[in-house]
C-alpha cells in the first residue's frame, strides 16, 4: 500500500486491482476519497455472485453475494489507507436493477451500518464497466479528525477515545475495541515495575517488521503517520503499533495485560540470578590461596 502525500493516490494491494488509470483512493485533507468499487476479486477472474456466458455477458447473480464482496472490498481499501469502516461519511450507491435489488441490497446495507450512518445516495444505471450489478462510491474521514476538539481518535475503529486512568497516568482508550494509546514514556510507567527501559528495549533492534492480525494505522496523534509494528521485548509475541515521529504506542485489546505477565516473568527470572553480593563472595573463595 502507498500513502505518499505527494503521490498521485493510495493503492491496495488486497482491493481488486482498478479497471482504469486510477487509484483505489486519493487524500484530500482529512477526507478519503474512494473510486467506485464493486465485488470482484484481485487476480481473480470470476467475480463473486455473478454467472457470465461464453462472450461474457451476464447469465444470472447473486445481489447479496455481491454486496457482500463489494462491502469487504472497501472495507480493504479504508484499511489500507489507515482509515476504517465507521469513518465513513458518505455513500453513492450503484444499482443496475433499482426494482429488484433495493430491497435486498438495503437490507444489507442497514446491517453493516448499523453502527455507523453515513449520507446516501442511491441510482440506478444502465451498466457499470465491468459486468456487474452494484458499485459503491465513498468517502470517508483519514487522521487526526478530532483533534481540534482536543479528542484521540481509535485507528482501528475510528471512534473517539476516551481518558483512563491506569495507575498515575491517564491514557486514551478505544471502548468498543478496547485499544489503548500511550505517548512517549507512558508504556514504562503503566507497566508492572521493572528495572531498566521497557520502550527502549523493546524498540532497541527491532526488525519493524512483524504481522499480526491488522493492517497499518495511522497515529492517532500524528494524522499521517504510519505506525510500525514492534515487538514488546523482542520474542514474546506481543506485536504492537509504534510512532516514529511522536514515540507513541497502540496497544489492542489486552495486550498491556500480556506486557505485564511478561514483565512479571521477567521480573522472577531476574530474582532467581545469583546477586552482586554472593557473586563477589565467591570470587573471594575461588581466589584464596589453596
Amino acid at each position: 500500500m502507498s500513502n505518499n502525500k505527494r503521490s498521485p493516490g493510495i493503492t491496495s494491494a488486497r482491493a481488486p486491482e482498478p479497471v482504469g488509470a486510477f487509484p483505489h483512493a486519493r487524500r484530500a485533507g482529512n477526507l478519503l476519497f474512494l473510486s467506485g468499487m464493486g465485488p470482484r476479486r484481485r487476480d481473480a477472474s470470476e467475480i463473486p455472485g455473478v454467472k457470465l456466458d461464453a462472450d461474457g455477458k451476464i447469465v444470472s447473480y447473486d445481489i447479496t453475494t455481491q454486496c457482500k464482496a463489494v462491502f469487504e472490498n472497501v472495507r480493504m481499501v479504508l484499511e489500507d489507507a489507515a482509515s476504517s469502516w465507521d469513518r465513513i461519511i458518505d455513500v453513492t450507491v450503484f444499482l443496475t436493477d433499482m426494482e429488484k435489488d433495493f430491497p435486498t441490497f438495503n437490507a444489507l446495507y442497514a446491517e453493516a451500518f448499523a453502527h455507523n450512518q453515513p449520507t446516501r445516495t442511491t441510482i440506478e444505471v444502465k451498466s457499470l464497466p465491468t459486468p456487474i450489478a452494484v458499485e459503491l462510491k465513498v468517502v470517508a474521514s483519514v487522521g487526526d479528525w478530532t483533534a481540534a476538539l482536543g479528542q484521540v481518535r481509535c485507528p482501528r475503529c475510528g471512534r473517539a477515545t476516551v481518558p483512563r486512568s491506569v495507575g498515575d497516568v491517564t491514557v486514551h482508550q478505544c471502548q468498543p475495541c478496547g485499544g489503548l494509546f500511550l505517548h512517549k514514556g507512558e508504556l514504562n510507567k503503566v507497566a508492572e515495575p521493572t528495572a531498566g527501559d521497557l520502550e527502549f528495549s523493546t524498540l532497541d533492534l527491532d526488525s519493524f517488521e512483524h504481522d499480526d492480525d491488522h493492517g497499518p494505522i495511522a497515529c492517532p496523534e500524528c494524522d499521517d503517520e504510519i505506525m510500525r509494528k514492534v515487538e514488546f521485548n523482542i520474542h514474546t509475541n506481543i506485536i504492537m503499533d509504534w510512532c516514529p515521529r511522536c514515540g507513541g504506542f497502540w496497544l489492542g485489546k489486552g495486550e498491556l495485560d500480556l506486557i505485564n505477565e511478561e514483565v512479571q516473568r521477567l521480573n522472577e527470572a531476574n530474582k532467581e540470578k545469583v546477586s552482586p553480593p554472593m557473586l563477589w563472595f565467591a570470587r573471594f573463595i575461588w581466589s584464596l590461596p589453596r
